[in-house]
């Protein structure tokens, strides 16, 4: 049975230069094993195919060994000067949700991909050394999610972004979530401000429309609104399609999205995060029927 499990790391300097890292995991259809390690840089991005190193992953899925190279919610380690890649990255204070950020959707059977929040946002501290560049993090923001299951969803858009001051986080993600002959789109996001973290979700009666460029989320009198008013066309990375890294995405590092919450009349906080990164692998149904037309007679 095909499947794959990952961590993403995402990573601010002190200047505000931001890093990805992406370890994984994969059994495709053909009984074998592959591991990867894709970067997003400023520069652009990088894959490096580890597939002939020992690679293990810790039962709870949080540690992933690939060759000489650690990943974990305590830290990185690259161990290979050969490939241009070494340095060691530590982090402190973690924020782990209580619960499960999929909720009984975690539950459902033949879900494509679960979806985990491990810490939404912590300091990182350290250096790593990417083929010929330094990240130096002495007070760094560092933020960590995972993934499993045997693919990406078809149609899914993703989101993070957190400032220093004022000290907030965002993690947005909208999916379509097959079940059955049909399926539906789920939403989950977290919004924290520091003193207080608000949990929007399918499963809590939520709901998503999503425009070029912006996303709107409702729950109850909550109306969470999300907008990017530049989508750069990011970076391309290779996603898992039945267990196999074959399906291209495109992510972008750093991008300004103006984020506004509000209860009834009341605006609990309306914000810039000027480092938020994305996937936007969204195109609405509506869109997708009219490219499946045939074209009008005579045109």
């Amino acid at each position: 049975m095909a499947w794959f499990e990952g961590l993403y790391f995402k990573m601010e300097t002190d200047e505000g230069e931001t890093l990805s890292l992406i370890p994984s995991l994969h059994l495709g259809d053909d009984g074998l094993r592959r591991a990867h390690l894709q970067a997003v840089t400023p520069q652009g991005s990088a894959r490096w195919d580890l597939s002939d190193r020992p690679a293990s992953i810790s039962e709870d899925g949080l540690t992933l060994r690939l060759g000489s190279h650690t990943f974990s919610p305590h830290g990185i380690t690259l161990r290979d000067a050969s490939a241009d890649l070494y340095g060691q990255v530590r982090f402190h204070g973690l924020t782990p949700l209580s619960c499960d950020i999929m909720g009984p959707f975690a539950l459902l059977p033949g879900m494509e991909c679960r979806h985990r929040v491990v810490s939404l946002r912590h300091r990182v501290t350290g250096q790593l050394h990417l083929e010929g560049r330094s990240y130096r993090f002495v007070d760094g923001l560092g933020y960590l999610e995972g993934d499993a299951g045997s693919a990406f969803p078809r149609r899914y858009l993703w989101l993070h972004g957190a400032t220093r001051r004022p000290c907030v986080s965002l993690m947005l993600a909208v999916a379509e979530i097959p079940l059955g002959r049909t399926g539906f789109d789920g939403v989950i996001a977290l919004v924290s401000d520091g003193s207080r973290r608000r949990r929007l979700a399918t499963y809590l009666g939520a709901a998503a429309h999503v425009t070029p460029g912006a996303i709107t989320v409702t729950q109850g009198s909550t109306h969470l609104q999300v907008t990017l008013p530049d989508l750069p066309p990011g970076r391309p990375l290779l996603a898992p399609d039945r267990g196999l890294m074959t399906r291209s995405i495109r992510e972008i590092l750093s991008t300004p999205a103006h984020v506004t919450l509000r209860r009834g009349s009341t605006t609990l906080l309306d914000t810039v995060l000027p480092q938020t990164s994305a996937e936007w692998e969204w195109t609405n149904r509506e869109e997708e029927r009219a490219e499946d037309r045939p074209p009008a007679a005579g045109s």
